[in-house]
C-alpha cells in the first residue's frame, strides 16, 4: 500500500510539474512619478515565516512604466513589488498576465532609509486588464473587512457597544457578493469565520466553521492561511497547559507527527491530516521564537515533517522552514557571493579560506559607519594573521564610497555589490553597517557578530589561530 501511495504521489507531482513547465507569469504596470525608479520584486517564501525571497530588480522607463516575467513554479503564489514607501502585493497564478496601476510614487524619507524598523505600506494594486481579477475583488473586500474588524475588536476588547456588532457585520454585505468566483467566495468565507471568532468567540462551537477549515487544506488561498494562523498560532501552548499536555510533550520529544495527530483528534478541532501537520509546523516555528522549544527540538521535528509530512506541500514547507530558520545560524555554510574588487578581480568566500573572515557591509559614509570602521581600523592589524577582512559596498555608489575610505588610509579589500542588489537580504543584514563572521571552513562562526563598538575585538581575540 505504501509503495502504491508513493507511486501515485510521484505521478501527481509529475502532472503538476508538467502542467507548469514553460509557463510564466507576466506583470506590467505604470504610475505617476515612477520614471527611472527601481522596483524590487519578491516572492513570498511561505505563509508561516512570511519571508520574502528576492527575484529581480526592474527599472521603470522614462514614462514610469515597467514590465517583467518570471517562471511559474506554483499554481498560485504571492508576488511583492517594493518601490519607495510602498510594498505592492499581488496574488498571481501560472500563465496569467497582470497589468497593474500604481498610486503616485512616494520616495522614502532620508531618516527612514536606514531605519530597520521602517515598514513600507502594503497595498493591493488594481489590475487593469481584468476588472474581475481576484486582487481587485479581495482588495475591495479587505478594505471594508479590516475597517469592520477594527471596530469589532475595539468593542469586544473594551466590552462596550456590543449591540453594534451585528450592524457592523451586516455592513459587509455590500462586498461579500462581488463575484461568484469560487476562489473569491472561499476567500470571503474564511475572512468571515475569522471575524465571527473575534466577534463572539464561538469557534469551535460553530460546527459549520469547523467543517469548512477541515474539509480541505487550502494553502493557496491567503485568507485560509490567515485564518489558520489566527485560530491555531498558540495551539501548542494551550494544549501544553491542558489534559493532553503529557501526550503532546512526548510527541514533540519524539518528533512524532502521528503523536501530535492523536492529541489533535482527542481535542476535536483538527481532523484533516494535512491541516494538522501544517499546525504542527506553525506551532514549532512560533514556539522556537517564543522560547517554548530549543533549536534541537525544532530541527528534529522539521526533519521528521520533511520526510513524513502528509503531502508534498507539507514536506517542502518543512524543508523551507528549516532553511529559513537555520541558514544564518552558527555552523551553517556562509552564503556565497561573487563580487569584483577595486582592480576588477572577482572575489568569493573561497578566496579567504584558511582564515577567519570578517565581512563588513556598508552603504554610505554616515557617522555610524565612520565610527564603527574607525574603531575596527584601530585594532585590525593585530589579528591579520588569523583574520581576513572584506568590505562589501551595497548600493550604486561603490566608486564614491570606496574612494572615500581609501583616501583616509583604509587599505582594505572593498567589494562592489552594485550588481548584487539583494546582497543584504542574502545575509539578512537589516542595518548598515552590518558584520558577519565566518570560520576558516567557510561556516558561520557566530549567530550574531557584534559591532566593533560592542567589543567585536574581544570575540576576535578569543579565536584560535596564529597571532
Amino acid at each position: 500500500m505504501k509503495s502504491n501511495a508513493f507511486v501515485l504521489s510521484a505521478l501527481a507531482l509529475l502532472v503538476v510539474v508538467a502542467d507548469l513547465a514553460g509557463q510564466v507569469i507576466k506583470v506590467a504596470g505604470a504610475g505617476e512619478g515612477y520614471a527611472s525608479e527601481k522596483i524590487e520584486v519578491f516572492l513570498l517564501s511561505d505563509p508561516i515565516t512570511a519571508r520574502l525571497n528576492p527575484v529581480t530588480v526592474v527599472k521603470c522607463d522614462s514614462a514610469g512604466s515597467f514590465a517583467f516575467e518570471i517562471p511559474a513554479t506554483e499554481r498560485y503564489t504571492t508576488l511583492y513589488l517594493k518601490s519607495g514607501t510602498y510594498m505592492f502585493k499581488i496574488l498571481v497564478s501560472a500563465g496569467k498576465e497582470y497589468n497593474v496601476s500604481l498610486p503616485p510614487f512616494v520616495p522614502i524619507k532620508p531618516e527612514d532609509s536606514g531605519n530597520p524598523f521602517f515598514s513600507p505600506a502594503t497595498l493591493i494594486p488594481f489590475v487593469t486588464n481584468d476588472s474581475a481579477d481576484i486582487n481587485n475583488l479581495a482588495g475591495q473586500f479587505d478594505k471594508r473587512f479590516f475597517e469592520v474588524m477594527t471596530g469589532v475588536a475595539e468593542r469586544v476588547a473594551n466590552k462596550t457597544k456590543l449591540n453594534e456588532i451585528p450592524r457592523l457585520l451586516e455592513s459587509l454585505n455590500t462586498v461579500t457578493g462581488l463575484s461568484e468566483d469560487k476562489f473569491y467566495r472561499d476567500y470571503v468565507t474564511f475572512r468571515m469565520i475569522m471575524l465571527n471568532a473575534v466577534s463572539y468567540g464561538e469557534y469551535p462551537g460553530r460546527k459549520e466553521d469547523s467543517v469548512m477549515i477541515n474539509m480541505r487544506f487550502y494553502p493557496e488561498n491567503p485568507a485560509y492561511t490567515d485564518l489558520i494562523g489566527y485560530l491555531f498560532r498558540d495551539y501548542f501552548r494551550v494544549l501544553l497547559s491542558g489534559p493532553e499536555a503529557r501526550h503532546l510533550e512526548a510527541a514533540i520529544k519524539k518528533s512524532s507527527l502521528a503523536g501530535c495527530e492523536e492529541v489533535f483528534l482527542k481535542d476535536g478541532k483538527i481532523v484533516n491530516r494535512e491541516l494538522g501537520h501544517y499546525v504542527v509546523l506553525l506551532n514549532m516555528y512560533n514556539g522556537f521564537y517564543n522560547g517554548l522549544f530549543d533549536a534541537g527540538i525544532l530541527s528534529r521535528m522539521l526533519d521528521s515533517a520533511a520526510t513524513n509530512g502528509a503531502t508534498r506541500y507539507i514536506r517542502d514547507l518543512a524543508s523551507t522552514l528549516k532553511e529559513n530558520v537555520f541558514r544564518m545560524k552558527k555552523g551553517s555554510p556562509l552564503p556565497q557571493f561573487s563580487l569584483p574588487d577595486t582592480s576588477g578581480k572577482v572575489v568569493t568566500p573561497a578566496t579567504y579560506r584558511d582564515k577567519y573572515l570578517l565581512i563588513v557591509f556598508i552603504g554610505g559614509t554616515g557617522q555610524e559607519t565612520l565610527s564603527e570602521l574607525s574603531l575596527l581600523k584601530s585594532w585590525y592589524e593585530k589579528y591579520r594573521e588569523k583574520l581576513a577582512l572584506a568590505v562589501i559596498v551595497a548600493g550604486d555608489e561603490y566608486g564614491k564610497i570606496s574612494g572615500y575610505f581609501r583616501q583616509r588610509g583604509y587599505r582594505w579589500n572593498f567589494l562592489d555589490a552594485s550588481g548584487a542588489p539583494f546582497i543584504t537580504n542574502q545575509f539578512e543584514i537589516r542595518l548598515l553597517p552590518g558584520f558577519v563572521l565566518a570560520d576558516p571552513e567557510g561556516r558561520l562562526a557566530e549567530d550574531y557578530c557584534p559591532l566593533p563598538s560592542e567589543n567585536l575585538e574581544g570575540l576576535i581575540a578569543r579565536l584560535k589561530g596564529p597571532g
